[in-house]
């Protein structure tokens, strides 16, 4: 049996992304085993996915952890990988190819690998265009879509009434915030929702504060906290719509089959991200400090 390894540690929104490649990666193999290895926090929504027989934990040595290293080295070797697919391709994984003494098929972009990606810069490009770029070098010619509607559960505990939409006002604090939309800017949005007898429903990890918004909207409804990736998945499958930042959970939110309207900087164009495909809007401003909440209610009305 051909056994394959598929290496995808980054970010929620990289993770959704790469569905598209998993899906293709396990139709070009559908008698194989196959593994991924990746971050512990996305271990579960991997593993439920269906495309993977193994799910393997990376623990990220640093440099100077020679020992972890040496063992990372040798549950790779252990593996016996026929093919590995780096969809990662970024030097810590290159260093996992350069470590092998025994080296499997790598598509990936670490200097003397087997199929190399043939272009510079690559994470200039949009991730579905860099996979299909990357796997056509082994004859996969096309990506599936990116459906993770399937996962979707039951929603009962968080008394979400229907209509209702949401709210996603969180981001990577990456380029000092440039990413966010001001949370006062989601709060006039929310009560223009309500104004529509339709319910805001606000999403946020556990490390954000979006009660401004709950401040100035009585109304909303805040699961700032309270939800788990399936939970997004749940709630955005019956949502009206969701409007947020380009940050994950409204890639989960596109997966789901929900409308999404995006809100985009110079910092991050649509261009290198977000979510593509029918029902996934964007709105594009420099300084998103400048986006009017005009725009973007016309936007909804599009809806």
């Amino acid at each position: 049996m051909q056994r394959i390894l598929i290496i995808k540690l980054g970010a929620l929104g990289d993770i959704v992304q790469a569905v598209s490649a998993f899906s293709a990666i396990r139709e070009h193999h559908p008698k194989a085993n196959i593994t991924i290895l990746t971050r512990p926090l996305y271990q579960d929504l991997i593993a439920k996915m269906g495309f993977f027989d193994e799910v393997w934990i990376d623990e990220r040595p640093k440099l100077t952890q020679i020992n972890k290293w040496l063992k990372q080295r040798s549950r790779l070797q252990s593996g016996n990988f026929d093919r590995v697919y780096d969809l990662q391709g970024v030097t810590r994984t290159n260093l996992y190819f350069w470590s092998l003494t025994k080296r499997p098929e790598w598509v990936g972009m670490a200097r003397g690998c087997s199929h190399p990606y043939p272009q510079k810069d690559p994470h200039r490009q949009h991730p579905q265009e860099r996979f299909k770029t990357q796997l056509v070098l082994v004859g996969i010619q096309s990506l599936s879509s990116i459906d993770l509607s399937f996962l979707a559960s039951e929603i009962d505990q968080f008394a979400v009434h229907s209509p209702y939409a949401l709210l996603i006002p969180g981001a990577s604090n990456a380029h000092g915030g440039k990413k966010r939309w001001p949370l006062l800017k989601y709060a006039e949005i929310a009560c223009y929702l309500k104004s529509k007898n339709i319910l805001p429903v606000i999403i946020g990890g556990a490390n954000e504060d979006n009660s401004l918004i709950g401040q100035l909207c009585a109304e909303a409804l805040d699961l700032t906290g309270k939800t788990s990736f399936i939970d997004i998945i749940s709630l955005a499958k019956n949502a009206l719509f969701s409007i947020g930042n380009d940050t994950g959970p409204m890639l989960l939110c596109h997966a789901a089959g929900c409308k999404t309207l995006t809100l985009f900087s110079s910092v991050n164009p649509p261009l290198i991200g977000g979510a593509r495909g029918v029902g996934a809007e964007q709105l594009f401003c420099d300084d998103l400090n400048q986006l009017s909440v005009q725009t973007v209610i016309n936007a909804i009305d599009f809806f």
